[in-house]
């Protein structure tokens, strides 16, 4: 794995999305955004107001075409994955960052939005089994049915939270 640079300024992005599961979010941001020298940035499609599963709103600070490179990409899930999958736009922005991160990270279903970028061909991934079996349906990787870290540049996990 690639260390965290030290000398740079670590650019940090997390794509939000209508019904996104904001614990997928608001999780992994607590960690990521406490990262010395780091910028998260809330990114999404446009800069409307989002409200998650349950009804939280929340609000992108940037679009996907106010972004340069990323050095880490945060995935979460939720049900609104499956709209993004067939969202070609977001997943051309997640291509396009994923070309040049030294990290891809999703928690729980944001996997099937990485697979549905396919991003995840010849990649082991390890998630839940429940989650997995919609990722069978996709050119995909080996699959693992742990509650760790992936393999590699691309981490699927449903963390230590269940979803």
């Amino acid at each position: 794995m690639n260390q965290i640079r030290g000398s740079k300024q670590l650019q940090i992005g997390a794509l939000i999305f209508p019904g996104v599961d904001q614990i997928d979010f608001t999780g992994p941001f607590e960690i990521f955004s406490r990262l010395p020298g780091a910028t998260y940035h809330i990114i999404a499609k446009d800069k409307k107001p989002i409200k998650d599963t349950r009804g939280l709103i929340l609000t992108p600070e940037k679009t996907h075409s106010e972004i340069s490179r990323l050095d880490l990409l945060h995935v979460p899930g939720g049900p609104g994955q499956e709209a993004l999958m067939d969202d070609e736009e977001t997943l051309s922005f997640i291509r396009e960052q994923a070309a040049n991160a030294d990290y891809i990270f999703s928690v729980c279903t944001g996997a099937l939005i990485l697979g549905a970028a396919g991003l995840l061909v010849g990649k082991s991934v390890f998630m839940q089994l429940l989650i997995s079996l919609p990722l069978r349906c996709l050119p995909t990787p080996t699959l693992g049915y742990q509650s760790c870290l992936g393999y590699s540049q691309f981490h699927a996990t449903p963390a230590y939270v269940p979803c």
